[in-house]
């Protein structure tokens, strides 16, 4: 595999699925740390560290599988952002390439200049499916509560599709409606009562697209 002894024995310390490994799961290890250098570059103590540190279900799958997803990232990202991408966020290789896929088509159709750089920057993104009922609703409470289209949430809130549960975004946005109908808060005022920041200052373009 190429790892040190002291990598070795470092993962085998401090993971306790593989502390008391068989040799199966040490050959499913040697040939996850096999697929990523090959099609990702990743040398295999970094993939030992992954492991150890964020024991990712793709270690379960099949091999043919996870070489699959590797590389359709590499052809897509390139090889250098896809290792990086799986090195921030290790369950990248969790995601089916057809959610991601899609989710690249949908943003370029909604006019995201560059929807590679937009997954590159929140690698955490690859993982939701855009025509999910959760994040469709996580979408359109967002874009309804700081008056934003899609462009504009994924160009520069992206990571606001992965902090608020879809309870309390909806909790918000009826608070910015009472506000508005009862206190007569203009539309921009109400918005930064309930969330102040950034988001609450986004330009308006209500557009549910």
């Amino acid at each position: 595999m190429g790892c040190s002894p002291a990598a070795v024995a470092k993962l085998l310390w401090s993971s306790s699925p593989l502390s008391c490994s068989t040799a199966d799961s040490v050959a499913q290890l040697e040939q996850a740390a096999d697929v990523l250098h090959h099609e990702l570059g990743v040398d295999p103590e970094t993939t030992l560290e992954l492991v150890a540190s964020k024991a990712p279900s793709w270690m379960n799958s099949i091999q043919d599988t996870l070489r699959r997803r590797a590389a359709a990232l590499a052809e897509e990202f390139g090889r250098q952002e896809a290792a990086s991408n799986v090195v921030r966020n290790a369950a990248a290789l969790n995601c089916d390439t057809s959610v991601w896929q899609r989710k690249l088509l949908y943003m370029a159709a909604c006019g995201v200049d560059d929807a590679q750089a937009v997954l590159l920057k929140k690698p955490l993104l690859l993982h939701w499916d855009r025509a999910a009922p959760d994040f469709v609703a996580h979408r359109l409470l967002l874009q309804r509560l700081a008056g934003l289209s899609v462009v504009q949430l994924y160009q520069h809130h992206a990571f606001q599709l992965m902090r608020h549960p879809v309870k309390q975004l909806a909790s918000r946005l009826r608070y910015v409606e009472h506000r508005q109908s009862s206190l007569d808060d203009g539309q921009q005022q109400a918005r930064e009562v309930a969330w102040p920041g950034t988001l609450a200052r986004s330009p308006t373009a209500f557009n549910d697209s």
